[in-house]
């Protein structure tokens, strides 16, 4: 385990404040609001979603997906759903995952979501622990009008080392 304080969390990740999952929240209820609020700022209805991916590393189980357990609660019962787990850099492979298949043609409206509940798997007793539960979800889909804005282009790179104190 890495001996941390908040500074040292600060410093490295920018993260002040944590949230806890509450009674009776998962990674799925906290993915499922999430979506729902994406959707609303979208002015779409569930039924628009081609394709949900979630990213997390703590899902509701491990089959079937979380996204699955999303989909379902926002009443779709044939659009495709998986996740992705790659920890702190999933929700920007699930979004370039998200945006390729929407260049490829494949799908229109893909929600992307990162949610996860490591409050509930961590022990949050240490004062610095950096454990979070949190979701966010835009709502990526294709258009004809061109724009510099929405566009999705990254370089993901993974760098193991980044949490590891320098000694």
């Amino acid at each position: 385990m890495v001996d941390t304080n908040d500074e040292w969390i600060v410093q490295r990740t920018g993260i002040r404040e944590r949230r806890i999952a509450g009674e009776g929240e998962s990674t799925a209820t906290l993915a499922t609001a999430a979506a729902r609020k994406a959707l609303d700022a979208a002015g779409l209805k569930p039924a628009d979603l081609d394709l949900i991916i979630v990213a997390t590393i703590t899902p509701e189980m491990v089959f079937p997906s979380t996204a699955c357990f999303v989909a379902a609660a926002l009443g779709l019962n044939s659009t495709p759903a998986f996740d992705m787990s790659a920890a702190c850099s999933g929700f920007i492979y699930a979004l370039n995952t998200g945006a390729n298949f929407i260049k490829a043609g494949q799908y229109k409206t893909v929600m992307v979501i990162g949610a996860e509940t490591l409050s509930a798997h961590h022990r949050l007793h240490r004062p610095a622990q950096a454990a979070s539960s949190s979701a966010t979800a835009p709502a990526p889909r294709s258009s004809n009008v061109p724009t510099t804005r929405g566009r999705v282009s990254s370089t993901p790179a993974s760098t193991p080392t980044a949490m590891v104190p320098k000694p």
